[in-house]
Formats: C-alpha cells, structure tokens, sequence
C-alpha cells in the first residue's frame, strides 16, 4: 500500500524537488510574504542624519524582490561616443565645454568633428589630412594614422596642443572662427 501511494506522489514530489532547484528556496518569503519590501512608514533616523535623509526602518528584508529571469545583472555598456566625451572631460576637465564647442560647432562657426568620428578626415587645398577626433593635421604635427585614429592618442596630442597655446584653440579652423 505504501508502495502504491508513494507510486502515485513520486512525480508530485520529483516536480516539487526540480522547481525547487531551479528556482530556489525562500523560506523568509514562504513565511512572511508580506515582509518583501521594506515598510517605508516606519523610519528610523540616525543622529547624523536630517529629517529629510530618514531611511527605512531595516527589518532584514529590505528590497529582497525576487530577480526577473530575463532581467540582465550586467549594467548597460557605454557606446563608443559615450566613452570618447569622457575621456575628453577628464582631459580637458574645466575646459570640456570649450573642448566641446570646439568639436561640435556654436551654430555659425562649424565644429571640427560633430560626429566624433574617430576616423573622421578632412582632405585640405593643400593635400593635406587632418584626422581623428580633434582633427590633427599631417602636415604639421608628428602623428602616425594609426595614433590619429586612435581616439586617446588624439585627445591627448589636442589637449597638450591646447595647453602649449595658453589654453585656446588657436590652431584650429573652428578655434579662430570661435575665438576660443
């Protein structure tokens, strides 16, 4: 008899024991379900803290939601341009913006590289190319193609440019339109 009953529960049990594996066990939330998210009603206040920096009373179970399977643990990349405009505010740091005007033009001077194109070139009267982000000329400047077009090579040889001009971008087509 028992043999039978256990027959008749075995796939009960065996389904039980493979969601349970897959999915995982909570007990906190099997007992308390209630308790999932914090009671934001009920606060707490350190002495160091102001009234308007109240946090919720830790009842142990503060934002224990369960995880969405299809929701990604990895936080979203930053694009290439994202990358490339803050690699240009840690270089320049309180000049970014006019590094910025600089590259994408103020409306009536155009910018030297709207896009930021990495690989951007300009072909001058003189058969000369400028190249890369902040459009470094062949001609003139020591660069290979290959650390004109790569990106914080380029940002770097701009920047000490910018620097040996007395901070102004004088050199640039878009800089004299500028005046800056």
């Amino acid at each position: 008899m028992i043999n039978q009953q256990l027959q008749k529960e075995l796939p009960i049990i065996i389904s039980i024991f493979i969601t349970v594996a897959f999915w995982g066990w909570d007990i906190q939330r099997m007992k308390h379900p209630e308790e999932i998210y914090a009671n934001y009603s009920e606060v707490e206040t350190s002495p160091n803290q102001s009234e308007t920096a109240k946090k919720p009373k830790d009842n142990g179970m503060v934002n224990q939601k369960q995880q969405d399977p299809l929701e990604s643990n990895t936080e979203r990349q930053k694009t290439q341009k994202e990358e490339i405009e803050d690699y240009i505010q840690i270089k320049f740091k309180d000049d970014y913006e006019k590094a910025m005007l600089l590259l994408r033009g103020d409306g009536q001077c155009g910018g030297e590289n709207p896009n930021l194109d990495p690989y951007a070139v300009n072909v001058n009267k003189d058969g000369s190319r400028d190249r890369g982000i902040f459009q470094i000329n062949n001609k003139y400047h020591p660069l290979t193609d290959d650390e004109a077009f790569n990106w914080q090579t380029n940002i770097d040889y701009a920047y000490r440019m910018y620097l040996n001009d007395n901070k102004t971008f004088k050199r640039w087509t878009a800089g004299k339109c500028m005046n800056i």
